[in-house]
């Protein structure tokens, strides 16, 4: 799987695969079919590494991956995601992906763990990687139809402008959020937390 041409196939809503970096710096990628107007939940989790020597050897710790979507083509990028929360302590990937078209899509999982480690470089890492479809909380913009003031961000009464949107939603991994965001033209200046856009495991815009 070091190649696209090599890719594995992950099937949305089936058993997590498990995957072993080797050596440092290796790249896996991954193959799957997505159905159109569906979100899918792309995640790594209980990522270890493993040290063969030094004083940390046979003892594991956690490596960091890195996550790109790439379209149909295989080319153009659609996500991308290294860490999952603020704190580095955990480095888990995660990409919120609502299809526009039913096809097959891929992904690269690379080793993202820096020479300077503190526990210095590994023989080699173990990561569980999963889709599942799901079904985040919708909320809906409209610049021609909606209302800051009288909007409540339901599809019959949306907001008007993105930036209200992304001040008045919270959404978490386990129950992201998503915001549609009519056709129109939005004269903003939005400004958000890192963590609030694109690609965050808790917003989506579409």
């Amino acid at each position: 799987d070091d190649t696209i041409a090599q890719a594995t196939t992950l099937t949305p809503d089936g058993p997590r695969q498990v995957h072993h970096f080797y050596p440092k710096g290796d790249t896996d990628y991954f193959r799957f079919n997505a159905t159109s107007d569906t979100t899918y939940r792309i995640f790594t989790a209980n990522i270890t590494i493993e040290h063969s020597a030094g004083p940390n050897s046979g003892v594991a710790h956690s490596s960091d991956t890195v996550m790109t979507l790439y379209d149909t083509d295989d080319v153009t990028v659609l996500g991308y995601n290294t860490s999952l929360a603020r704190q580095d302590s955990r480095r888990e990937s995660f990409i919120l992906f609502t299809c526009q078209k039913s096809g097959q899509y891929f992904l690269k999982v690379a080793d993202n763990t820096p020479d300077n480690d503190s526990y210095g470089p590994g023989s080699g890492s173990n990561y569980d990687i999963g889709i599942q479809a799901i079904s985040p909380a919708e909320y809906f913009v409209s610049t021609n139809t909606g209302s800051d003031i009288t909007g409540n961000g339901s599809q019959g009464t949306p907001w008007a402008t993105v930036q209200h949107a992304i001040d008045s939603v919270t959404g978490s991994q386990d129950h992201p959020v998503a915001i549609k965001v009519a056709e129109g033209v939005y004269h903003e200046n939005i400004t958000c937390d890192i963590f609030e856009s694109f690609p965050n495991p808790a917003l989506a815009l579409g």
